[in-house]
Formats: C-alpha cells, structure tokens, sequence
C-alpha cells in the first residue's frame, strides 16, 4: 500500500480552508487572543467560512450561525440558521477585503435574531504571520456602507 502525499492546488485565499490541520494549530493563538472576548458564537458565509468555522468553534467550544449566500438550490428556505440564544457572537473568515461579506453576515443576522457581531477573525491573516497576535478586526464597515 503506497502513502498519499497530497498535491494542493487551489487559490491562496483558500489555503487555510483545504488544508485544516494549519488551521487547527492556530487555536491555541486564537483562545489567548479571545479570551477576554464575551461570545457564544461565530457566524460565517460561504464555502470558506463552511470549511474554517467549524475547526475554530469545536476549538473554543463554540455554536455555530451559518448565513447562507443565497437559498437557490439549497434543501432549505433558511437564509440563516444555528444558535439563534447567542447574544453575541464573531465572523469567521479567510480574509477581509472590502468589508461586504461581513456586513451582509450582520445585517442577516440582525434580522433573524437581537445577537450583537464583536468583529472579524481573518484566518489568512494568521497563517500569512506566525508572529501577528489574533485579534478581532472591528473596521470591516469601515469598507462601505452596509449591504
């Protein structure tokens, strides 16, 4: 029987999402970091935060709000789903680029349920600098107005 090296291919803002274990290794980062922050738990959109999301959660013992890009072709008319007591709760995701993600995250959310998003945890960011503290970015409107 012949060992599997793998070959990864795939576009750089998709690294920390298809390969999970350099995810995982940032959780102990990531619990110093938040520590002080009061949350029950994170959101996230798309295939990126689908796959990031979940390793960060089980890591902080976390539930999960997943907003949906859209219903089309999904098994459910839920725009949004999961942990609708959390008051609080934070964005997940590979990265921040203009701020839309994030922004439609919170304005679905806010319609669904009274929970208040404490920021953005850019997962790239962490992979790209080994020495950088996590923390949560809080400027993501700062991008534009809300969507």
């Amino acid at each position: 029987m012949s060992i599997h090296i793998p070959s990864f291919d795939y576009a750089e803002h998709f690294r920390g999402a298809l390969q999970p274990e350099l995810v995982q290794k940032l959780i102990p980062r990531i619990k110093q970091a938040l520590d002080t922050e009061n949350f029950e738990a994170i959101a996230f959109m798309g295939n990126s935060g689908a796959l990031l999301a979940p390793i960060v959660a089980l890591g902080l013992n976390k539930t999960l709000i997943m907003v949906r890009k859209s219903i089309r072709g999904t098994h459910s008319w839920r725009i949004v789903e999961g942990d609708k007591a959390a008051k609080r709760y934070i964005i997940v995701d590979d990265c921040v680029a203009s701020g839309k993600t994030a922004c439609i995250i919170v304005k679905r959310i806010k319609r669904w349920s009274k929970a208040e998003c404490l920021g953005v945890l850019r997962i790239n960011r962490l992979l790209d600098d080994s020495s950088e503290k996590p923390s949560l970015y809080k400027n993501y409107k700062s991008y534009g107005a809300l969507v």
